[in-house]
C-alpha cells in the first residue's frame, strides 16, 4: 500500500475520532443541560408547592375559624338545652338574637328520632317543624354519628328538599332531648369564608364522601382530584373536611421565564423559601449542622470523643466505639468518664499492666497531654485530650499499632545490621588478618628459619647435596602450608562477598535465573562430592538417597542452596550424622536435609530465614558466617517458584525441605547414594 493512501486513512481515522468525541462532549452537554433544567424545574415545582400549601394553610384557617364560631355557638346553645328541661321560645329567641350577626347562623333546630319537633325561626325557605331527615340521606347519616358520639358533626353542604339553597349543618346530640342543629345557609358561609374571591389557585373543598361519589363538594371543582393537588386536612371535631389545591390552571410544565435569566428567578425563589420557611430553616439548621459534626467525625480514621466539664460523655465517633469494642454498650451520652473505665478495666479492655486503668478523670484528662494505651487484642491507642474555651474537652484515640510495629521491626532491623556489620567485620578481619599476615612474612622471606638454613648451606664451602636437598624441601613446605592458609582465607573472603553481592541482586532485582528442566543428578552430585568430604574431616556420617528423576530449576542456584543446607548441617552437628534425602511427591521435588545437631528453638525457627539474623551473633559464637545464607537460599528457592520449610526440636537435630516444581517431561528414576560412614574417633 503507498504511504501516501496509508497516511489518508489515518488521517480519515482521526478526523473520525474527533468527529466522535465532539459528538459525545456535545451529547454529554445536551444531557447535562437538560438534566440542569429539569433540577431547576423541580425545584421551581417545590416552591410552588410550599407557597401553595402556605395559602391553603391560611385559607384552611380562615374556614376553621368561621366553623369553630359556629362550634361554639353551639355549644353554648347545647349548655341551654341541657339546664333546663324546657327551653321556651322566648329564651330561643334571645339567645339567637345575642348571636353576632358574623356567625351567619340562620337557624336552630331541635330533632328526635330523626324528626324536627322545634324550629326557631321558622322563615320561608327554611327548615320547619315535622321535617324528616331520611330524605337527605347525608343528613340522616350525620345524625347517625352525632348520637353515636357526644362531640360535633359537621356536614354539609346539603341540598334538602323544600329549602331554596344548600344549608350547612352542625349538629350534636343532647340525650335524651334529642339533637341539636344549628343551620348555616352555604351562600353566607361562602361570603363569611371569603372563599368567593378571586385567588390564584384552583380550590376544592370536600369531605372522603364526596370524592368517592358524585355529591356536591363544599367549595370548588371536583377535576382538582386528578391534578396531584395539596391536600391538608381541617380540625374541627368529627368533620372529614379537606381542602386540595393547586395553582391556576395546574401545575406549569415549565418554570417561570425558563428562557429569561434563570439565575435570576432561582434567587428570587430561593428569597421567598427563605421568607416562608425562616423558622423551619433555624431548626433544620441546627440538626444539619449536629449531622455534619457527627458525620464528619464518623468520617475520621483516628477515635473522637468529647466530655464535658465534670467528665459525662457528650459524644463520640464510631471509630472510638471501634476501639473500645468492650464496652460499646455503655458508650451513651451522659455516661461518666471514671465509670466507663472502671466497666472497660473490669471487661478486660485493657492489657494486663497498662496503667490507665487506675486513673481517675481529673488525672487522666490533662490538657495536651498524651498518653499510651494498650489493648487487650495488642492494639497501641495514642489517647490526647484538650480542654476548649467552654470548659469541655476533646480528644482523640489514634490507633498507633501499625507505627508501633514498624518502630519495632525497624529497630530490630537496626539492631540485626548493627550485629551483621559486627560479624561482618570479624568475619571480614580474621582472613585479612591471616593473608596480611602471611605477605609481611613473605615479603622478608631472607628471616625465615628455613630461608636462613638454606642460606647457610648454599654459602657453605663443601656443598653437601643431601643436606641442601632437605633445606629446600623445608622451604617448600613452609611456602606450601603458608598458600593452604592464604587460599583457605580467600575462599572464605570470596564466600563472604559472594553472599553479600547476591544479596545484593535479591534485593535490587536484579537476579537472574535459568530455570529448566534438570536431572536432579547433575545438582546433587557435585554438592555429595564435597560434602562428603567435609562430613568425613569432622567425623559425621553422611547418607544420600535420590528418589526423583528431574526437576524444574536453575542447576547452578540449586546446588547453592543444597551446600548451604547441607554445610549449615555439618557446621552444627558435632556428632551423628547428616542426610540428603531427595523424593517426588504431589508433583514437587522435595530435597530433605536432616542432621543430629543442637537444634533450633522454636522461637527462632521464623527468624532464620531473615537477612541479618543469626541465633547468636555475639563475638564468641562456635559458627562463623554473615547470617545471609538461609535468606539468600529462601529466596532462590522462592525465585524458582518452590521453598523452604524447617522443623527442629532443641536437642534433637534440624531437617529443612526444600521444595522444588517437578519438570514436566521428568523420568522417573531412583538411585541411592550412600557414603561411607565416615568416623574420625
Amino acid at each position: 500500500m503507498p504511504d501516501y493512501v496509508r497516511r489518508a486513512r489515518l488521517m480519515l481515522a482521526a478526523r473520525a475520532a474527533e468527529a466522535v468525541g465532539l459528538l459525545l462532549v456535545v451529547g454529554l452537554g445536551v444531557v447535562i443541560a437538560g438534566k440542569f433544567e429539569q433540577l431547576r424545574l423541580e425545584n421551581h415545582l417545590q416552591g410552588l408547592r410550599l407557597s401553595t400549601t402556605l395559602e391553603l394553610t391560611e385559607i384552611r384557617e380562615e374556614i376553621e375559624e368561621e366553623v369553630f364560631e359556629k362550634l361554639v355557638a353551639l355549644g353554648s346553645l347545647t349548655t341551654l338545652f341541657r339546664s333546663q328541661a324546657e327551653v321556651s321560645e322566648t329564651e330561643l329567641a334571645r339567645f339567637f338574637d345575642e348571636l353576632p350577626e358574623s356567625y351567619s347562623i340562620a337557624q336552630v333546630l331541635l330533632s328526635r328520632e330523626g324528626v324536627v319537633t322545634r324550629a326557631h325561626p321558622s322563615p320561608s325557605g327554611l327548615l320547619r317543624t315535622g321535617h324528616q331527615w331520611v330524605s337527605d340521606p347525608e343528613s340522616a347519616e350525620a345524625l347517625d354519628r352525632a348520637l353515636s358520639s357526644d362531640a360535633p358533626v359537621t356536614s354539609g353542604p346539603v341540598m334538602i328538599p323544600g329549602v331554596q339553597e344548600p344549608l350547612l349543618l352542625l349538629h350534636q346530640a343532647i340525650k335524651p332531648l334529642g339533637i341539636v342543629t344549628l343551620v348555616v345557609p352555604y351562600t353566607a358561609f361562602v361570603r363569611e369564608s371569603d372563599l368567593g374571591r378571586t385567588r390564584n389557585l384552583d380550590l376544592l373543598i370536600t369531605t372522603d364522601r364526596q370524592i368517592s361519589d358524585d355529591r356536591q363538594p363544599v367549595w370548588g371543582q371536583r377535576d382538582v382530584v386528578a391534578q396531584d393537588p395539596i391536600v391538608l386536612d381541617f380540625g374541627f371535631p368529627h368533620g372529614e373536611w379537606q381542602i386540595m389545591g393547586l395553582p391556576k390552571g395546574g401545575w406549569p410544565a415549565h418554570r417561570p421565564g425558563y428562557i429569561a435569566d434563570r439565575f435570576i428567578m432561582a434567587a428570587v425563589a430561593a428569597v421567598l423559601l427563605g421568607l416562608f420557611g425562616y423558622v423551619h430553616y433555624l431548626s433544620e439548621a441546627n440538626r444539619a449542622a449536629r449531622n455534619r459534626l457527627e458525620d464528619g467525625s464518623d468520617a475520621l480514621r483516628d477515635g473522637l470523643v468529647m466530655y464535658d466539664a465534670s467528665g459525662r460523655l457528650i459524644m463520640t465517633n464510631s471509630q472510638y466505639c471501634r476501639i473500645y469494642d468492650k464496652v460499646t454498650d455503655l458508650i451513651v451520652p451522659g455516661k461518666h468518664f471514671d465509670e466507663l473505665n472502671r466497666e472497660a478495666a473490669t471487661r478486660g479492655q485493657f492489657a494486663a499492666g497498662d496503667t490507665t486503668t487506675a486513673l481517675r478523670f481529673e488525672k487522666s484528662i490533662t490538657d495536651g497531654a498524651v498518653r499510651d494505651q494498650r489493648l487487650h487484642d495488642g492494639r497501641h491507642i495514642r489517647a490526647t485530650d484538650h480542654r476548649m474555651r467552654d470548659g469541655n474537652i476533646v480528644g482523640l484515640r489514634v490507633d498507633v499499632t501499625e507505627l508501633e510495629q514498624a518502630r519495632e521491626k525497624a529497630e530490630a532491623a537496626s539492631r540485626a545490621k548493627s550485629e551483621f556489620m559486627n560479624t561482618l567485620s570479624h568475619e571480614l578481619r580474621t582472613p585479612l588478618t591471616v593473608i596480611l599476615g602471611y605477605a609481611r612474612l613473605w615479603k622478608n622471606i631472607e628471616q625465615m628459619p628455613a630461608a636462613r638454613k638454606l642460606s647457610v648451606l648454599v654459602e657453605a664451602e663443601a656443598l653437601d647435596r643431601d643436606s641442601l636437598r632437605a633445606g629446600l624441601d623445608e622451604l617448600v613446605r613452609a611456602v606450601r602450608h603458608a598458600m593452604e592458609k592464604l587460599d583457605t582465607s580467600g575462599s572464605h573472603l570470596l564466600a563472604l562477598i559472594t553472599d553479600i553481592l547476591d544479596f545484593s541482586k535479591i534485593e535490587s532485582g536484579t537476579l537472574a535465573l535459568d530455570i529448566q528442566p534438570c536431572s536432579v543428578a547433575t545438582i546433587v552430585d557435585p554438592v555429595v562430592d564435597a560434602i562428603s568430604t567435609l562430613a568425613a574431616e569432622k567425623g559425621l556420617q553422611f547418607q544420600c538417597r535420590v528418589e526423583a528423576g528431574q526437576v524444574q530449576a536453575d542447576p547452578k542456584r540449586c546446588r547453592q542452596i543444597l551446600f548451604n543446607l547441607l554445610g549449615n548441617a555439618i557446621k552444627f552437628t558435632e556428632a551423628g550424622k547428616v542426610a540428603l534425602v531427595v523424593e517426588e511427591r504431589r508433583g514437587q521435588v522435595h530435597f530433605r536435609v536432616t542432621d543430629t545437631g543442637e537444634g533450633i528453638a522454636e522461637e527462632n525457627q521464623a527468624r532464620i530465614f531473615e537477612a541479618f539474623h543469626q541465633v547468636d551473633s555475639s563475638d564468641s559464637r562456635k559458627a562463623a558466617g554473615t547470617g545471609l545464607g538461609l535468606a539468600i537460599s529462601q529466596r532462590f528457592a522462592e525465585a524458582q517458584g518452590g521453598a523452604i520449610t524447617v522443623t527442629s526440636r532443641t536437642g534433637e537435630g534440624s531437617t529443612f525441605v526444600l521444595s522444588l516444581p517437578r519438570g514436566q517431561h521428568a523420568v522417573n528414576a531412583a538411585r541411592d547414594v550412600e557414603s561411607a560412614p565416615s568416623l574420625v574417633g
